[in-house]
């Protein structure tokens, strides 16, 4: 087929030899030569000029005389020399078909080709069906075997476009599967061939895998999105093999609130042969929850030996929580970087108190404070109950768990004391000190036994004529008798003064009584008074002085009921 084209059809063309190097922008006359040799051209239409990668107008831009050629404008020493001779003139005419190859096509030509498709390629190479075409506008596409593999956009690349089962392989300097994507399986491996699941990262060498970079004020991030149906669901999953073998495991999942979906749960799985399970979880409030069998440990720090009682740690034992510390260590336990309790190596306890084994051996167990300030120990109870200290010789029955005891009771505030698990003593709320009995008949302040026995005292300013009553017993003692001490002093003058002991004889139900003085001495001037029984067990004291004294009194004695 016929087609226009340039071919000098008579003679040879020659190359001149390279100008450049005397080009220095003031010359403008050069000699040409060819191999070195001088040569003349017989007129400047026979020449090919450029300088500076531009064609040389001839006449204009440079003449020729001879084997000189004279530039108009001296060359510039940067710039390039190019030239040829024609050998002979040039003509257009229309050369055979096959007769022009592809080093004689002019540069930049344009070429307009038809479509194609894929199964007839416009440009074909080494087939009909292997090439390109133009599957639209503003499209390149590449076919091999009537099969589309590659299209050129202009908003993307995509390659197998057809969703044809053909691999895509990227080999870098080293690695000849730098990136695969396996067709048939949906996946892409990253120094892989065979990806084992949709993205497969392969790795040669430590310190190898995947990085989040940046280096301005940003972070990156990694999200698992899911929207699973049950509580605790697993929503994202990082898994870690030994040899192929599950060994640990890391699960963010779904938490309980299945209507709203927003709350959630970190759980941690390890494995100590086979497969991994839960050992720890940190849930949807925050709290850290450690699961495992009968032995669950935190270990801290690394003195004494790991996975051994000689290690500090806290463990799970079943429903029992211990606390351990490693050999000879102590337990303390701070306050803002203050001791307040310590537990040390002999297991003695100290609250307040950082050496509690440095007190008397047989009472170091517990030490609360030190010789600094006041410390003390408060024991609370419901306003009508009691409040208790025991002391033990062993747990098989009352008589050894509370062996001896004292008690506070908030009912009736009184202390009690215990001995062989019994009551021996009271201490009533009116200060009377009850010995062998629980219940008082005398006065507040006395000492009475429970035989009846009272032991009391009583004192104040009286005056003229005032009292001053004793209560050494009540209606239910028939019959009692004791002695009586009684010191009236003048508020004025201490010199002043009667001391006096009475022997006393009292029946309740006779309401009779006897005083009989066995003992007294008197001041400078007697300060008179009077003692008379009153009845249930009361003692009065009348003062008959004539003036304000102070009187004291006390009774010893003992009475007995007979109906």
């Amino acid at each position: 087929m016929p087609y226009i084209g340039k071919q000098l059809v008579r003679g040879q063309n020659r190359k001149l030899d390279d100008i450049s190097s005397g080009f220095n922008g003031s010359q403008t006359t050069f000699t040409l030569q060819i191999a070195s040799q001088n040569v003349s051209v017989g007129s400047a239409l026979q020449l090919w000029i450029s300088v500076g990668g531009v064609i040389q107008n001839p006449l204009t831009d440079f003449t020729i005389a001879g084997n000189q050629i004279t530039f108009t404008t001296a060359p510039a020493a940067s710039l390039d020399f190019f030239g040829v001779i024609q050998g002979d003139v040039t003509d257009t005419n229309t050369p055979g078909d096959a007769t022009v190859t592809t080093s004689k096509l002019a540069t930049g030509l344009t070429v307009n080709l038809a479509d194609g498709s894929a199964a007839t390629s416009s440009l074909q190479l080494g087939g009909t069906d292997s090439g390109l075409f133009s599957s639209a506008a503003d499209k390149v596409n590449v076919t091999t075997g009537g099969v589309e593999r590659l299209e050129i956009g202009s908003s993307e690349v995509v390659f197998n476009d057809g969703s044809n089962d053909v691999d895509f392989r990227v080999e870098s300097n080293g690695n000849s599967q730098m990136l695969f994507v396996d067709a048939g399986n949906d996946r892409v491996g990253i120094g892989t061939a065979s990806p084992a699941n949709n993205l497969d990262l392969a790795i040669d060498s430590n310190n190898e895998g995947i990085r989040l970079s940046s280096s301005t004020n940003v972070f990156g991030k990694i999200d698992f999105h899911s929207n699973r149906s049950g509580a605790d669901a697993a929503l994202g999953i990082i898994d870690f093999n030994w040899n192929g073998t599950q060994v640990a495991r890391i699960i963010g999942g779904a938490g309980t609130d299945t209507t709203n979906k927003d709350d959630g749960a970190l759980q941690f799985h390890t494995a100590a042969a086979g497969s991994a399970t839960e050992a720890m979880r940190i849930d949807s409030s925050g709290r850290l929850l450690l699961n495992g069998g009968s032995d669950v440990r935190m270990e801290l720090g690394t003195n004494g030996t790991t996975g051994t009682n000689d290690r500090n740690h806290i463990r799970a034992d079943g429903d029992i929580l211990k606390y351990n510390c490693c050999d000879n260590g102590q337990h303390i336990f701070e306050e803002n970087g203050t001791e307040r309790m310590r537990i040390d190596s002999s297991g003695n306890v100290g609250i307040g108190n950082s050496t509690p084994s440095s007190y008397n051996a047989v009472a170091d167990d517990l030490v609360v404070g030190t010789q600094s300030g006041a410390h003390g120990i408060t024991i609370a109870a419901e306003n009508n109950n009691t409040g208790y200290l025991h002391w033990a010789d062993g747990t098989g029955s009352t008589a050894e768990t509370r062996a001896g005891r004292i008690a506070y009771s908030h009912a009736d505030n009184s202390f009690r004391f215990d001995t062989a698990a019994s009551e021996r003593m009271r201490l009533d709320s009116s200060g009377r000190l009850l010995v062998g009995t629980s219940s008082g008949t005398s006065s507040p302040n006395a000492i009475q036994t429970g035989g009846g026995g009272t032991m009391i005292s009583s004192s104040g300013s009286i005056s003229n004529n005032g009292t001053l009553d004793l209560t050494v017993g009540t209606s239910n003692i028939c019959f009692w008798s004791g002695f009586l001490f009684v010191n009236n002093i003048d508020a004025a003058n201490g010199l002043n003064r009667t001391q006096s002991t009475f022997s006393v004889f009292a029946d309740n139900q006779n309401a009779s009584s006897q005083f009989t003085q066995i003992a007294s001495r008197n001041g400078s001037s007697s300060r008179s008074f009077t003692v008379t029984y009153v009845d249930n067990g009361i003692i009065r004291i009348t003062n008959t002085s004539g003036s304000t004294c102070n009187v004291s009194a006390g009774f010893f004695g003992g009475g007995i009921n007979m109906g």
